[in-house]
């Protein structure tokens, strides 16, 4: 193990736990502690892996710069200003440091002057969703799959009380705070945990965002269930996801994989999903969107490893409404879920 991968650890952690388990009652102190041992010994591994190690390294040798304005309600997250002391011709530590933590998955960022284009613009799916949105305001908001955190930013300028973004990937984790670093939002946590560890906080989020995860999910109608529990009466799921354009109550399950993701175990009918939202427990479920996926939203970048394929390369070259492996092409649904 790295000799800085503990001393990484306890500092990101240090303003996490001061101020997270400040705003639970009593009885959710003891649900929350029971995530911490989770959490050190999933980051002491992950942070302890040979491919890691140059991002730790690069984070903990960050300059300091000051940061004159972050702007989150436009479609690029833009923290500081290449006008900044110490920003003039982007430092080449943070260059290499961006470099360092490919793939940047969502996005777009731009950070003292230079965009971080992402694999996804994820503006275009944010676009979608903002108007069933609409206040934040004083709301407990679970991310689920938060990746680099874009939209814990965009979502701080709908004034919530805080936002809690979970993802197991320690990579994704050093995006967010490497943003956070400089940004210094308050009221913004993320932790590397999995949809599975929140069932230990019953009843205790307004708004859920789970986007783009469901699908990786073995059995999605547990994980729905396990949103539903900690999701507190009256509040709200908002769920993005694959679908297959179907009027019947039926899902894909792709024999290996789908648009080659092996990570893809049930793509779902909207009559489908609806109905296995409602038998967890959600009892009003509406449509907010369906749009077709194109390679103008998904697409590689110099922040994907390159050599890469997206999207254009996953979908049948002769016919673009079928992936390489013959199944319908990818089609999303946004629905809002109370």
């Amino acid at each position: 193990m790295s000799t800085d991968t503990p001393q990484i650890i306890k500092e990101l952690k240090k303003q996490f736990y001061a101020s997270f388990v400040d705003v639970l009652a009593s009885p959710e102190k003891e649900c929350f502690a029971s995530l911490t041992s989770k959490i050190t010994a999933f980051e002491n591994k992950e942070f302890a892996r040979h491919d890691m190690q140059p991002a730790i390294k690069s984070f903990l040798n960050l300059p300091a710069l000051n940061v004159s304005e972050s702007v989150f309600y436009q479609d690029v997250v833009q923290i500081g200003n290449e006008t900044d002391p110490g920003a003039t011709g982007f430092p080449l530590e943070l260059e290499t440091h961006l470099q360092n933590l490919i793939i940047w998955r969502k996005g777009p960022f731009k950070l003292f002057g230079r965009d971080i284009d992402a694999e996804w613009r994820s503006n275009l799916k944010w676009d979608r969703l903002i108007s069933a949105v609409g206040t934040l305001t004083n709301e407990r908001v679970l991310d689920v799959g938060a990746s680099s955190g874009y939209y814990m930013f965009r979502m701080k300028s709908l004034n919530p009380k805080w936002v809690l973004g979970i993802d197991p990937s320690a990579r994704f984790k050093l995006q967010f705070e490497t943003l956070q670093k400089y940004a210094q939002v308050a009221g913004l946590y993320y932790e590397t945990l999995m949809m599975e560890d929140m069932d230990v906080l019953p009843d205790f989020f307004d708004t859920v965002f789970c986007m783009g995860i469901l699908y990786h999910q073995r059995s999605p109608f547990d994980a729905l269930t396990i949103l539903r529990k900690c999701i507190r009466p009256g509040g709200r799921l908002f769920l993005e996801t694959l679908i297959i354009e179907n009027d019947e109550f039926l899902a894909l399950s792709p024999v290996t994989t789908y648009a080659k993701m092996r990570n893809v175990y049930f793509i779902p009918s909207v009559a489908c999903l609806k109905g296995w939202l409602q038998r967890a427990g959600f009892n009003k479920v509406e449509v907010i969107s369906i749009d077709v996926t194109t390679p103008e939203e998904q697409r590689n970048t110099p922040f994907c490893p390159q050599p890469a394929e997206s999207l254009i390369h996953d979908l049948d070259p002769d016919d673009n409404t079928r992936t390489v492996e013959g199944y319908p092409a990818p089609v999303r649904v946004c629905l809002l879920a109370r």
